[in-house]
């Protein structure tokens, strides 16, 4: 299977992320609590790993504990792939670590989430391997609501001329 990169990441937890750019979470303490990254892959994909690529200048233990989730929607933790931890997946700075994903369904969204309180997402890149599902094993989703529709303008008729009586 060829490797597939997502075509977006989607963080409204994490921002900065990008070519060059570290992904990285607020420092805010109401934002420190479940950090999440979501991959969109743009539609439904089997996903055999996931590559986490720490930031390699520093905080490589920011990582810690993680999940890594298959799902619907950004944010969506519906099929736990892999978990795992910076601290036993760690083999140098500037090396991937690689999960293998054991879910068997196809997804369009993988989500990393970082676990717990006082958590930071601190990284480099996050690359998901898989290919194209072509038989249809992808979760069950919500269908996405049907747009409602706008209702159109009803013709207004042209007014008449009255007849104006004639005076007496």
């Amino acid at each position: 299977m060829q490797p597939r990169i997502a075509r977006t990441a989607t963080q409204p937890r994490c921002g900065g992320c990008g070519d060059g750019h570290v992904c990285h979470s607020s420092q805010i303490p109401t934002d420190k609590e479940d950090p999440w990254l979501s991959v969109d892959m743009g539609s439904d994909h089997v996903v055999t790993s996931v590559s986490i690529y720490n930031r390699v200048d520093c905080c490589q233990d920011r990582l810690g504990d993680y999940e890594i989730w298959l799902g619907c929607a950004a944010g969506d933790l519906q099929v736990r792939c892999a978990t795992g931890s910076w601290f036993s997946g760690f083999s140098g700075v500037g090396d991937p670590i690689v999960e293998a994903c054991n879910a068997t369904s196809a997804a369009r969204f993988v989500t990393l989430l970082l676990p717990g309180s006082d958590r930071i997402i601190n990284l480099s890149e996050l690359m998901v391997q898989g290919g194209a599902s072509t038989d249809g094993e992808g979760l069950t989703c919500a269908p996405t609501a049907a747009p409602i529709p706008v209702p159109t303008a009803l013709p207004i008729p042209a007014p008449t001329a009255l007849p104006i009586p004639a005076p007496t």
